[in-house]
């Protein structure tokens, strides 16, 4: 289990209560941005809370302010569960997916691109042309989801090209049920 908590939590006491984590809030501090492997976000510098110094000992950082180096994204391991804490908002989708993957979350596309899959289909919206690969939670048969004609299978993951903004729809039979 994971938890992630983002921006404000905790803000009224300061305490480690809920999240695991101290932090402090000063309405006056200087509005940040943070990196995480090279990716700047919020678009927009933001007023944010900060951790801790001496509660980020038993920590491991994630992501830290652009240009100080400050941690603002960090994590902590308890016996049954994980407790991230990002003290910025608007996280890119590669902290979330790296997030997930340390949670053991089934990812199905490493790219930046929109996914919707349930137990039956998988759809990809491409935010850039490019070769797509999408990997399958099990061995799988897959269909055009429009046409029915078998593309791949059995498989694990399959590899196609798309254009930006294209939209791709395919039905998922599980080889291992």
């Amino acid at each position: 289990r994971t938890l992630l908590w983002i921006y404000l939590q905790d803000i009224l006491s300061e305490s480690a209560s809920i999240t695991g984590f101290h932090i402090k809030y000063e309405k006056d501090s200087l509005p940040v941005q943070a990196i995480y492997k090279q990716e700047v976000f919020p678009l927009a510098a933001v007023s944010c809370p900060e951790f801790s110094m001496a509660d980020l000992a038993n920590a491991r950082v994630l992501a830290a302010q652009k240009d100080t180096n400050i941690p603002v994204c960090a994590v902590k391991c308890f016996n049954d569960y994980n407790s991230i804490y990002c003290t910025v908002p608007n996280l890119p989708a590669g902290l979330l997916r790296d997030m997930a993957n340390m949670s053991k979350v089934h990812i199905y596309c490493h790219t930046n691109d929109v996914i919707y899959a349930d137990n039956e289909y998988v759809i990809i919206h491409a935010s850039f042309s490019g070769e797509k690969r999408i990997y399958m939670p099990s061995k799988a048969l897959v269909y055009d989801g429009l046409t029915d004609k078998k593309l791949y299978g059995p498989c694990t993951f399959f590899d196609f090209p798309m254009e930006q903004y294209d939209t791709k729809i395919f039905r998922i039979i599980d080889c291992e049920v």
